[in-house]
């Protein structure tokens, strides 16, 4: 049996089938943190609540200068004014994107998250390892400067519908500041589609070429390993196999199988081999530029 192989064309094809969702997708603020020197008081909170935010939430913080951080969530213009106005003297140390992406019921959120888990990619990122925790996929671990979260909704804050929920953190004053985003001022210039394609892309990986490169390895080590009598070729081969379904975090258990390349999440495979999937990889975009509504801005509409 054999893996099934997608045409990058046709891979297109199977993301606007599978995310059906991509043909309106939602993008917004989804939380933005202000470092703070002095607390916020409950009226103010509430006021801002009032205002448009869905939450508003002060914490503590470790930093000597900054003790509390304000935490909004899912604010809109009005609320980030007010927020403004209240908070003089802060910074902004986290913001949060989201895209919502709406499908007919949790059965197929459920399949869109699986599709994105084993084909999203993170731009720029260092070693990473894929976190899963009560439907929820980590990108990376908790407080790293950059994160994407996915998981299903059954029914989403906003409408009430299933769908599917992505988020791109970006966590510390030094993140937002290569957004450009000092102070909540800077927030109405984001550009959020653009971030959006910047941060992730979809990865096909090309098994019948990565097929035909472990097969030239097998044979290289063949050689070397008949001259001293050790083991054969499909032991060798069995262990290469191994050793990929070992570093990708694969379930398939022991040495993964041609047929079950396709099952292993791209993201895992770039970074464990990147010299083996070397120009064996198609990027293409989550969502064509053309499908993001012309009305989707900073915040929730």
């Amino acid at each position: 049996m054999r893996a099934e192989q997608l045409e990058p064309c046709v891979f297109c094809q199977k993301r606007d089938a599978v995310l059906a969702f991509a043909q309106f997708p939602r993008i917004y603020i989804d939380s933005i943190q202000l470092s703070l020197r002095e607390p916020v008081s409950i009226t103010q909170r509430e006021h801002l609540k009032k205002s448009g935010a869905r939450d508003v939430v002060l914490e503590r913080s470790k930093h000597k200068g900054r003790r509390f951080n304000l935490r909004i969530h899912q604010p809109n213009a009005s609320a980030l004014a007010d927020a403004t106005a209240l908070c003089i003297d802060h910074m902004v140390n986290r913001i949060d994107i989201a895209v919502d992406f709406p499908t007919l019921d949790l059965r197929a959120a459920i399949t869109a998250q699986e599709f994105l888990r084993n084909h999203l990619t993170q731009r720029r990122h260092g070693c990473s390892h894929i976190l899963n925790y009560r439907r929820t996929i980590y990108f990376r671990p908790a407080w790293k400067r950059r994160n994407i979260v996915i998981y299903p909704e059954s029914a989403s804050r906003h409408d009430g519908k299933a769908g599917v929920h992505l988020e791109f953190r970006f966590y510390g004053r030094a993140a937002c500041r290569k957004l450009g985003v000092f102070r909540l001022v800077d927030v109405g210039k984001l550009n959020l589609p653009e971030i959006a394609a910047e941060q992730c892309r979809l990865s096909l990986v090309d098994v019948e070429r990565v097929m035909r490169r472990v097969a030239q390895m097998v044979a290289q080590m063949e050689g070397k390993h008949a001259m001293r009598g050790l083991s054969s070729g499909d032991d060798l081969r069995s262990k290469v196999l191994g050793v990929i379904a070992h570093a990708t975090q694969s379930e398939c258990g022991g040495a993964v199988l041609e047929d079950q390349f396709s099952s292993i999440p791209a993201q895992e495979f770039i970074d464990s081999f990147p010299r083996l999937l070397r120009r064996a990889v198609t990027h293409i975009p989550l969502i064509k530029e053309a499908n993001w509504p012309p009305h989707c801005g900073v915040f929730l509409q």
